[in-house]
């Protein structure tokens, strides 16, 4: 049913970056091995399907394609760890965000040749490159790691090392970035009963380098003083130490207000983390995942009421989210991911069964039934504005607002 939203938002919005990890993460995650993942990355992408198609329309408007594994993508066989048990109250298992077993191309364990995370990355970068024509290609790490990354907060810098040195040497060009954290300055995650349950607090207790910044930071008392850093800032200092590129910077974004000094503030912080280690301030800056969220139900920690969230369906956010893309362009941020379909049924099932109702307040830019919500109309001005029907070059009307 995806194909109605993709077609309209494509013909009437002026889309620049598109990111994308369905259907990548679910055929590694569901594979049996590595002949597997590239047999079932080959159907999902077969000519004729859904898939295909929506790759076939990027391609040829030109957008830049972000495309991603993580979360939850390690297959049994390519995981360090085979526990299956959860780590919290929601979907991902502990093997399904553990290290690689192997973080080459090939590695030798007890006695048998393994495949390694490199060699899934190559064919799936060169795939995308040269199989369906990518050519604008760029690749994120990292979805919300600081809580979802089982295993020690190095581990996940090295499996960026891996990745981008691969990357680079398919294309050149290939942009490479992470670390997906849920908010841009956001730092390994202390061992809270708050987020994880007993499974995962017992990994994170017993963990050695849970946290860069020292065994402290697993205390939830002492991870917000200053010797506990950001993981934004950790890859940054460890990309520098093995001489390792860093295209861009993304984050996830919620609960930000459109005051505009805060999004300056942020991105000034983030390059200033870039200059220091002697990276070019002009590295992009991508919030990745965001959405309004009301700052108060946000910072409820995860209690039931926080979402769905009916303010995301009105007027308001629609209003929101052109003063957040305003503010977002003043602070030289150009690339913005925004929840365009995204769900969570566990969350939504309940609101939706209840309603019987269109409009739940979840994230997505279209409802179930593929109703427009107001933000769409917020794309579609400025779509208009930046001279998408005409094909011509943006008209921006300059605004004066005196005191």
């Amino acid at each position: 049913r995806n194909s109605y939203i993709f077609d309209k938002f494509f013909s009437e919005i002026l889309v620049g970056t598109v990111q994308s990890t369905q259907p990548l993460a679910s055929a590694l995650r569901e594979s049996k091995s590595f002949e597997d993942y590239k047999q079932k990355l080959g159907k999902v992408f077969a000519l004729g399907t859904e898939n295909r198609k929506q790759i076939e329309n990027i391609v040829r408007t030109g957008q830049f394609f972000i495309i991603g594994h993580l979360p939850a993508a390690m297959p049994l066989w390519l995981s360090s760890s085979t526990d299956q048990r959860r780590y919290t109250d929601q979907w991902w298992t502990v093997s399904q965000n553990s290290p690689p077993k192997c973080y080459d191309y090939e590695c030798v364990i007890n006695g048998e040749i393994v495949t390694g995370w490199s060699k899934v990355i190559e064919y799936t970068l060169r795939f995308y490159r040269y199989n369906l024509g990518v050519k604008k290609l760029g690749y994120y790490l990292g979805h919300e790691q600081n809580k979802d990354w089982i295993g020690k907060e190095e581990e996940f810098y090295k499996l960026y090392e891996y990745t981008v040195k691969v990357a680079k040497n398919v294309d050149k060009n290939i942009l490479v970035g992470g670390t997906g954290t849920w908010s841009w300055s956001a730092k390994r995650l202390p061992c809270d009963i708050v987020h994880y349950n007993k499974v995962g607090l017992s990994y994170c207790n017993a963990i050695k380098g849970w946290a860069m910044d020292g065994e402290d930071c697993k205390d939830i008392q002492k991870t917000e003083k200053s010797s506990c850093e950001p993981m934004n800032k950790n890859l940054i200092e460890y990309a520098k130490e093995k001489h390792l590129p860093i295209d861009f910077l993304n984050y996830h974004m919620f609960a930000m207000p459109p005051i505009g000094e805060l999004y300056e503030k942020n991105v000034e912080t983030m390059k200033e983390w870039m200059v220091t280690s002697n990276f070019s301030k002009d590295t992009i800056i991508y919030p990745a995942d965001w959405a309004y969220w009301s700052a108060i139900f946000s910072m409820s920690r995860g209690s039931p009421q926080s979402y769905p969230f009916d303010q995301i369906d009105t007027e308001e956010n629609a209003a929101y989210f052109i003063s957040t893309v305003y503010y977002m362009d003043k602070a030289n941020i150009k690339w913005h991911s925004h929840d365009f379909d995204i769900t969570n049924p566990s969350k939504e099932k309940e609101v939706f069964s209840k309603r019987q109702s269109e409009f739940i307040g979840d994230w997505a830019v279209f409802t179930r039934g593929q109703i427009i919500k107001p933000i769409y109309n917020s794309f579609r001005v400025l779509s208009v504005f930046a001279g998408k029907q005409e094909n011509e070059t943006p008209n921006r009307l300059q605004v004066s607002m005196p005191e």
